[in-house]
């Protein structure tokens, strides 16, 4: 399958979708559970009802994403087409919900508030959030992935791990919920990427072939720290707005800087007091100021010993450290083995 045939496979309506149109009550009805927790009943549609799904096998065994087509069976993913016309009661699941606006747009009731959102945004809700989708017209298509708990932590902390502070520091903002409210609306449309990695997992997973696990495997983890990104891009777009510095803003310039940077200058580039700046490093990485500079020095050194041949007291010079024995010290710390060693260990791989 194609990613530019998703939407012609996706858009047209469903029969249920024809009968919930129309209004046909019976369209809503379950044989065994007298209605779709995914979908809801009209009876519901004024009440704060709250149902807990049973998780994602509930969910493989209820419907289709599309009609006569029975995708992939994953251990630890779902996907899904959000029934259009139907009322959806505000729910909460025991898993991670991703809401994704493929087409058209959707107003979502997220914690009692309400949110209208466009074609590429996209909406991460952690479990027990409470939520619902207002009913979808003809040209608006929500796609969702359901992920259990601990495999999408298991991923994004995997896809952002060595990807150095900016990449560490949003993998620990996106899993620490109680510093979001438990979810996150993020705009994606500036990384098209976002949008052709979901389409990929999306044929992998309607059309299987050889390798297909594996490959949504790899989709999956891309489109994790893909939306690490947009994360971090949507953040420091409303920082700019307001006219001050993101944190990532200025874990880059440490990056950037590492190797003459101090706590001194990196404040007045940024307009703090070096005290004020170190409190808010400390509360937003668990970190010290000085370990993060250690951490960029040592990653460029580490790069350093795999990609040039220069003397290990030269690189340690490069990277800011003007004690060697010191750089021996902290890089035995953080790769447990002595800079020639991990030169040669690189090399030999």
């Amino acid at each position: 399958m194609k990613r530019e045939d998703l939407i012609s496979l996706l858009l047209p309506l469903s029969e249920k979708e024809i009968l919930y149109k129309k209004g046909d009550k019976q369209a809503f009805m379950d044989e065994r559970n007298g209605f779709f927790p995914q979908d809801g009943i009209v009876e519901f549609a004024e009440k704060d009802y709250i149902s807990r799904h049973e998780g994602i096998r509930y969910h493989q065994s209820h419907g289709e994403i599309v009609s006569g087509i029975h995708a992939l069976d994953l251990d630890d993913v779902f996907f899904n087409k959000q029934t259009r016309y139907s009322i959806v009661p505000v729910h909460r699941h025991t898993y991670v919900e991703i809401n994704y606006v493929y087409h058209g747009k959707c107003t979502a009731v997220i914690n009692g508030k309400t949110y209208e959102l466009e074609t590429g945004d996209l909406c991460v809700l952690d479990q027990n959030v409470s939520h619902t989708i207002k009913p979808l017209a003809d040209e608006d298509l929500v796609l969702n992935a359901l992920l259990k708990k601990e495999a999408f932590n298991r991923r994004m902390l995997e896809s952002l791990e060595n990807s150095g502070i900016i990449a560490d520091f949003v993998a620990k903002a996106i899993s620490d919920t109680s510093r979001h409210d438990s979810f996150l609306l993020l705009h994606t449309n500036p990384i098209p990427a976002i949008r052709e990695n979901f389409e990929n997992i999306l044929c992998e997973y309607l059309d299987p072939g050889i390798g297909s696990k594996v490959l949504i495997e790899n989709y999956l983890s891309s489109f994790l720290t893909l939306l690490a990104r947009c994360y971090q891009e949507n953040k420091e777009e409303q920082f700019r707005e307001r006219k001050n510095p993101y944190l990532t803003t200025i874990l880059r310039y440490i990056e950037d800087n590492c190797t003459q940077c101090t706590l001194e200058k990196t404040a007045y580039e940024f307009g703090f007091h070096p005290n004020s700046l170190s409190r808010l490093i400390r509360k937003q990485t668990g970190r010290t100021f000085k370990s993060i500079v250690d951490d960029s020095r040592l990653s460029m050194a580490a790069f350093l010993l795999v990609h040039t041949d220069e003397p290990v007291s030269e690189i340690a010079a490069r990277c800011g450290w003007s004690n060697v024995r010191q750089f021996y010290e902290k890089f035995k710390q953080r790769y447990h083995v002595m800079p020639k060693q991990f030169r040669s260990a690189q090399k030999d791989t």
